[in-house]
């Protein structure tokens, strides 16, 4: 079994008040619209989704995330999103803060993925970077469908 962790970390003006930031970032409907590609999805309570993705096989190994994430308002500015502990094979973690813009909001994104492959040490050490890599694209590109579907 290998880790290998991807992170992305970035700082974007919104153009829709703190409110409406806080609310469309923390709702699971709209978290599970913009995902991305999905084998399945269910909601689990209010505030938490059981996400399947699709298998991704590259050859040498192939890798199908699940795991149950929650995605909590935290006060009046910020949204902060985890993995239930035990829930799968993938652990998202991440908080976005938003502060008052005159044309809007600034939204500080964070975020960080970890997922977990059955690959032996040596497939493992020359796969880390390439995979790092695409999970901080994937995680940039949800951000980026978040960010398009807010209310305008």
């Amino acid at each position: 079994m290998a880790d290998f962790t991807g992170t992305f970390d970035e700082t974007f003006d919104l153009p829709v008040d703190v409110a409406t930031a806080v609310a469309h970032f923390s709702n699971t409907d709209v978290v599970a619209a913009n995902y991305g590609v999905l084998e399945s999805y269910e909601k689990v309570g209010d505030d938490s989704l059981a996400l399947v993705l699709p298998n991704q096989n590259h050859g040498v190994t192939s890798f199908q995330g699940r795991y149950t994430g929650t995605w909590k308002a935290v006060g009046d500015n910020a949204v902060e999103w985890s993995t239930k502990p035990g829930s799968g094979n993938l652990v998202s973690e991440g908080r976005a803060t938003f502060a008052p813009t005159a044309g809007g909001c600034r939204m500080t994104w964070r975020s960080k993925i970890t997922i977990t492959m059955d690959v032996n040490r040596f497939i493992g050490k020359a796969l880390g970077p390439v995979v790092g890599t695409f999970v901080s694209r994937e995680m940039r590109a949800y951000c980026d469908r978040m960010i398009a579907a807010l209310p305008r």
